[in-house]
């Protein structure tokens, strides 16, 4: 019941909002830190009230992009390849280039603040979303905060959003207020996964803060940047003529990931021998100096 009468409070809030022909307050607070640059429509898209198309479903859970690249149970459906194939030429496949199976939305901050977010008080939180402890539901929101409160590896900075605001105060601590977020974009909708990648890739740098989409009730990203990670703007041209630009990043010391991580095995190489990279999907956030 607590968490529905937090919805209800978040619900008003953006009615008023509507009502009053204003903008949402996520928008607001974006104006207020980037003045002059339009906000992004992947982040706007956060920011739309609630719909029953946006409840919380686990059907495709397994899909979500593990926030540890590293580990042994990382890339589900992830295909890896060399820093070298990043040329134009080159075919590849990308299963969900523009496909969102997460349509959960940001809540108002300060209803997202008051909602526990930790493994310690996880009983309260079921307890918030309604939610039968031993449900599937349930399994999924403990690895969101079990991958939150998880350690980070050798030259990672790690952490967890619960709030649109919050997204962007992280982003701009890490790297100024001269940026720019880098969305998967495609000139029509299309079903195909077997690209080409054209001409202009781009390599945006080494700094970069890559906020992964987890399964939750509401948005939250899990946020990280990497040392000696490179960020890269990729031209794209489907099998059925789509034209499209997709995000890639290149991880070029890979010795504290797992072993028997899935990258090693799918290219035949060790851990910590050679650049590994891989497209990301569009429901992750790709922040980059301007």
């Amino acid at each position: 019941m607590g968490f529905h009468f937090l919805l209800i409070i978040a619900f008003i809030h953006l009615a008023v909002a509507g009502s009053c022909h204003a903008s949402l307050p996520g928008e607001i607070y974006w104006k207020s830190v980037f003045p002059n640059t339009p906000i992004p429509k992947n982040l706007q898209d956060l920011l739309q009230p609630e719909s029953k198309d946006n409840l919380f479903k686990v059907a495709n859970a397994n899909e979500q992009p593990s926030s540890f690249l590293y580990s042994l149970q990382a890339g589900y459906r992830t295909a890896y390849f060399f820093e070298t194939d990043l040329r134009p030429g080159t075919q590849t496949k990308i299963p969900r280039l523009m496909k969102t199976t997460n349509k959960a939305t940001f809540l108002p901050r300060e209803v997202a603040n008051s909602i526990p977010f930790s493994s310690d008080k996880f009983p309260e939180i079921l307890e918030h979303f309604s939610v039968e402890p031993k449900s599937k539901e349930a399994k999924v929101m403990k690895r969101t905060i079990d991958d939150c409160e998880g350690a980070a590896i050798k030259g990672e900075d790690k952490y967890c959003v619960t709030s649109f605001e919050s997204l962007v105060d992280s982003s701009v601590s890490s790297l100024g207020k001269k940026i720019q977020v880098l969305p998967n974009e495609a000139d029509k909708q299309t079903k195909t996964k077997d690209f080409t990648i054209g001409e202009g890739v781009q390599n945006m740098g080494e700094k970069q803060v890559v906020c992964h989409k987890t399964y939750y009730p509401y948005a939250v990203f899990l946020c990280h940047s990497f040392e000696k990670t490179d960020t890269y703007s990729v031209p794209l041209v489907g099998s059925d003529g789509t034209k499209a630009k997709a995000v890639a990043i290149c991880h070029k010391d890979t010795s504290a990931w797992n072993p028997k991580h899935r990258a090693f095995k799918q290219l035949n190489v060790k851990a910590g021998t050679v650049p590994i990279c891989h497209f990301l999907t569009t429901e992750t956030i790709v922040w980059v100096p301007k």
